[in-house]
């Protein structure tokens, strides 16, 4: 890694983030998952292929915990991870040793630099690091260059919207000199407690728990590069480094038919609108998204054949599975589904106990047709899992992917 000063590496050397922890036995139990790992979101990249569980990932900017995570929820893939921060990275060796993770592997290096690796990847993780990184658009590439052409990527970078408030209180930061040393972080925690209820940052903060304590704070208003993307920037920056735009990892809050947008006079118009359009529409619309989560793979590879028109009969010989994160409440009437990282709270999607009861009979085995044939509506019964599909709570695999 150049040795060069980098005043990105220098600030996580210094506040780590997120803060370090020690334990993964919720991970290596089974208990708990983690965002975009294809050990539970295999098919969300693939859906057109059988699981596999001995991938070459890279995780790309993993903190003091990512990597290791990985690696616990699939120990028979080879998982390297990097980072600027030596702290970062020497916490995860910890866990590694504490947990025996052989295959995991470690090394300093950014993100821009991959390439010197001289190595290709299945699948590559990158969330909430390449929006640190000096050009996005040359770590973007350099990203790509060591992916396999049919591999998959799940990245995450901050939303530029539903940040203005963050944009303010950035600047805000710079003019007063607020530096990252603990009692300037105790004092910024102060000044923030005064703000009234209505400041922009409110959105940011409704969102995260990041401003309430001093690491999360120097994360959020200190660090010294980041850059934000609208979601049609979004597009445009996959498309530049030769990649396609899969879907976003959490499709719900950009869709018109789904949330309090289905419900206003514009829904109609909206649906006409290309894709990446009527993402980029209602995320003005919203204006509360505070990151973009994509997935994405090379541009020249074959695009998996997931069918999603529920007049196609190819649509129900598709096998629904449960997306992981799911939240069902159940009442007398009928149930609410929901998806725990769901921030917008109008997403969740009431069902009728009928409908509950095709959803409950989600095996990960039969078919869309199969599961609606004894419902007796087939037609009725495919809009369904197109809706399910839409709010994040099933993934579709195709049937050669058994």
């Amino acid at each position: 890694m150049p040795t060069t000063a980098n005043p990105v590496r220098e600030h996580y050397e210094q506040l780590p983030y997120p803060p370090a922890i020690t334990n993964l036995d919720a991970f290596r139990d089974g208990r708990q998952t983690c965002d975009g790992c294809p050990a539970h979101f295999f098919h969300l990249y693939w859906p057109h292929r059988p699981y596999r569980d001995d991938l070459d990932i890279l995780v790309a900017g993993c903190g003091t915990s990512q990597a290791a995570k990985i690696a616990t929820l699939m120990p028979r893939a080879r998982v390297l991870g990097i980072d600027l921060s030596r702290t970062a990275l020497d916490a995860t060796r910890r866990l590694k040793d504490a947990y025996g993770l052989e295959r995991l592997e470690l090394a300093p290096l950014a993100i821009e630099d991959v390439a010197t690796l001289d190595r290709q990847f299945d699948f590559i993780l990158s969330t909430g690091a390449l929006h640190h990184t000096p050009d996005p658009a040359e770590s973007l590439a350099a990203l790509r260059s060591v992916l396999r052409d049919d591999g998959a990527m799940h990245l995450m970078v901050y939303a530029t919207h539903g940040r203005a408030g963050v944009t303010m209180l950035q600047a805000y930061c710079r003019q007063v000199a607020v530096t990252t040393e603990p009692d300037e972080l105790a004092a910024l925690g102060v000044a923030l407690e005064r703000l009234a209820p209505d400041h922009p940052i409110r959105v940011f903060a409704h969102r995260t728990p990041d401003l309430a304590d001093a690491i999360g704070r120097a994360d959020a208003l200190l660090t010294p590069i980041e850059h934000t993307f609208t979601a049609d920037g979004v597009h445009d920056w996959l498309a530049a480094a030769g990649l396609r735009f899969d879907r976003w990892f959490l499709q719900a809050p950009y869709l018109p038919s789904c949330g309090f947008v289905a419900r206003t006079p514009h829904a109609t118009r909206l649906a006409t609108l290309p894709p990446a359009a009527q993402a980029a529409a209602v995320e003005l619309l919203r204006g509360t998204l505070i990151t973009h989560t994509v997935a994405t793979r090379p541009a020249a590879a074959t695009p998996p054949t997931l069918v999603l028109d529920p007049a196609d009969d190819r649509f129900g010989h598709q096998v629904p599975l449960m997306f992981p994160g799911v939240a069902i409440d159940r009442g007398p009437d009928g149930v609410v589904v929901g998806h725990g990282n769901h921030r917008e709270a109008d997403l969740a999607l009431p069902l009728t106990n009928a409908e509950a009861a095709v959803l409950d009979a989600i095996d990960g085995s039969r078919s869309v047709d199969d599961l609606v044939a004894s419902a007796g509506a087939r037609d009725a019964g495919r809009r369904l899992f197109v809706r399910l599909w839409e709010h994040d709570a099933i993934l579709l695999r195709t049937p050669d992917a058994a």
